[in-house]
């Protein structure tokens, strides 16, 4: 009888992490409006504003699957439209880690920007999550050491 109670609060507790590790990770899933590109230029935060509607500028989708996809509306080849997707871990309710993967340049003038997969594609480090109502801020977070210390007893490589 003690065993059963004890398989049933162990299963319990397994299900309530699980539970609020995805809550947490539900609060940047879906699609946002955004500035910039994610890593292809160097910023100093990532602004971000919760996408209603169909909007015509920049946008990046943070999927459950822990993959994030950025990109712009192609309107004109005139230009150089970069496109980025990769990777994310929300180490907690107020930072995640932004890895690129990938990423795409379509229009006319990119071969004349010398624009380089491999300058792009790369680890961006931690960031900050500002929630403030419908917008997020990602800030680079500067205390690389002491974050890189937690993650390697959160997430053990």
């Amino acid at each position: 009888m003690k065993l059963f109670f004890l398989k049933n609060k162990i299963l319990l507790f397994l299900g309530l992490f699980i539970s609020l590790s995805s809550f947490a990770q539900s609060d940047i899933v879906g699609k946002w409006e955004t500035r910039d590109i994610i890593g292809y230029s160097d910023v100093l935060e990532y602004s971000l504003v919760k996408d209603k509607q169909q909007n015509n500028g920049r946008s990046v989708t943070f999927k459950q699957d822990g993959t994030f996809f950025c990109d712009a509306p192609v309107k004109c080849l005139n230009d150089c439209l970069v496109f980025t997707s990769g990777t994310y871990k929300q180490v907690d309710s107020d930072h995640i880690q932004l890895i690129v993967k990938d990423a795409h340049f379509i229009g006319l003038t990119c071969k004349m920007k010398n624009l380089n997969k491999e300058d792009i594609i790369r680890d961006l480090g931690f960031f900050y999550i500002n929630k403030e109502g419908e917008t997020i801020r990602l800030i680079p977070n500067n205390k690389v050491l002491k974050d890189a210390e937690k993650l390697s007893l959160v997430y053990p490589q």
